[in-house]
């Protein structure tokens, strides 16, 4: 889990090429699972970034970005190995050809663990991205990602003081974006993009000599559809408008046998947003203001506004920058919060944030 300036981690909004990647069920994204092959950079939004974002941007953005293909194709092989009959292997590959770029990577870990029973772990992991250029000025790119993963729980009997000798947890994910993006002349630029993201998760623990509530068995089937458009008109160097729509529908099939019971709910929830952002950089790129709204309308939650602005002014003689800002967020309550039987509250109303920021850098 990560935590961004103090909030839960359910208020962080992960995206993976820009895409979402937050559970629909708990909120938060797991990253034990996410490996590092042919990831080019991470960048961090500190702070509500609600406007361009929505819903869960509430403590920052997370945008983990795959590597663009160019260049010479290249391919390289490693191979790792060590104790707990522990083991990885990594297959990757780049290069452009003419108007199309690749790039890739295929890895494998495995391991005992360090515990006599019960603590291995194993992930198979692919990536792939595909950029095709057309035309000068106008772009495709296309994004697939999948991981196949299991570990086993050793301390999931925790509460009985004693280790678990078979609770273990599989998960398999998958990814897919499409997205085309295209500049007109100097000043108008657009992007159109849709993905799918389908995050199945499992959960086996069968009965132990040492007692329990008999065999549990779980199974919590996510997916995540988005499509969206956003677009950038520039004025000379003064100003950037931005605005755009996009379309969420997330669901989730929640199913569990403890002790005989059984509990099971299957839910969805339609999102369209509206925002727009404008950014001013005035008396010589001294001042910068930016200023945006957002309308969300949730299917489950009304019509939320979510407004935001910053200011900043650089004093050139001083090398100083004084900044301030105010920004508003909402997160709606995730599945479980809702639903999950014995423990969700279908009563709940959204989450509404806000922030005050003032500051100053020195270089």
């Amino acid at each position: 889990s990560v935590f961004t300036r103090g909030a839960e981690s359910d208020q962080t909004l992960v995206l993976i090429d820009g895409v979402e990647v937050n559970s629909v069920t708990v909120g938060a994204f797991d990253f034990s699972n996410l490996t590092t092959e042919n990831i080019d950079r991470i960048e961090v939004l500190r702070g509500g970034g609600g406007t361009l974002y929505g819903s869960q941007a509430v403590g920052g953005v997370i945008n983990i970005l795959t590597k663009k293909g160019e260049g010479a194709p290249t391919m390289s092989v490693s191979a790792e190995g060590g104790n707990g009959s522990t083991h990885r292997e990594v297959l990757s590959f780049s290069g452009g050809q003419g108007i199309v770029g690749f790039s890739g990577a295929v890895a494998s870990i495995d391991t005992d663990g360090f515990r006599s029973f019960n603590d291995g772990y194993r992930n198979f992991s692919t990536n792939l991205r595909l950029d095709v250029t057309p035309i000068p000025t106008g772009a495709f790119r296309s994004f697939f990602r999948y991981t196949d993963a299991k570990v086993g729980l050793f301390n999931y009997k925790n509460f009985f003081g004693v280790p678990d000798l078979n609770a273990r947890q599989l998960s398999n994910f998958l990814l897919l974006k499409g997205e085309w993006e295209h500049t007109i002349g100097d000043v108008f630029n657009y992007r159109v993009a849709g993905s799918y993201v389908r995050d199945n998760q499992r959960f086996f623990d069968e009965p132990d000599p040492f007692g329990g509530s008999g065999s549990e068995i779980s199974r919590i089937p996510v997916e995540t559809l988005t499509g969206e458009m956003q677009a950038n008109y520039s004025w000379r160097d003064l100003s950037v408008l931005t605005f755009g729509f996009e379309f969420e529908e997330k669901s989730a099939i929640v199913e569990s046998n403890f002790g005989g019971f059984h509990t099971r709910y299957d839910k969805s929830r339609n999102n369209f947003a509206y925002y727009f952002q404008e950014q001013l950089r005035l008396l010589v790129e001294r001042l910068f203001l930016v200023g945006g709204v957002r309308v969300g309308d949730n299917e489950d939650f009304g019509t939320h506004v979510t407004p935001a602005g910053s200011i900043a002014y650089l004093i050139p003689w001083l090398g100083t920058k004084l900044k301030g800002g105010v920004a508003n967020g909402f997160r709606a309550p995730n599945f479980n919060e809702l639903f999950y039987p014995n423990f969700g509250n279908p009563d709940l109303e959204a989450e509404l944030s806000s922030e005050w920021n003032i500051g100053f850098e020195q270089s």
